[in-house]
């Protein structure tokens, strides 16, 4: 996955393209994290939507916290795959007027 350069206070989403090989393999079980850590979506900060052929994770009001490496693990019965992706947050634009 391409890095992904974010601002403070926006929202970021990654989507993952997933592909099967028949109508006869299971959808993959589709996990994601960041520092190391599962991503246990809240609706708040992570929210996490799977379609069909696609999972997205969405980071909600971005902080700097948010900064370092997130991946994505899809498995199957045949075994799993792991893409990685690399945000780096920002500060604020401070606008005095």
């Amino acid at each position: 996955m391409e890095p992904i350069n974010a601002r403070e206070g926006g929202t970021i989403q990654i989507t993952v393209h997933l592909s099967t090989f028949g109508s006869y393999e299971t959808r993959p079980k589709i996990e994601w994290y960041h520092h190391g850590q599962l991503i246990v979506p809240d609706n708040q900060h992570y929210r996490i939507t799977e379609d069909h052929d696609t999972a997205t994770l969405e980071i909600i009001n971005v902080t700097k916290f948010d900064t370092g490496q997130v991946w994505c693990t899809a498995t199957t019965s045949s075994g799993t795959a792991t893409t990685t992706c690399s945000i780096t947050v920002e500060g604020k634009d401070e606008i005095d007027l």
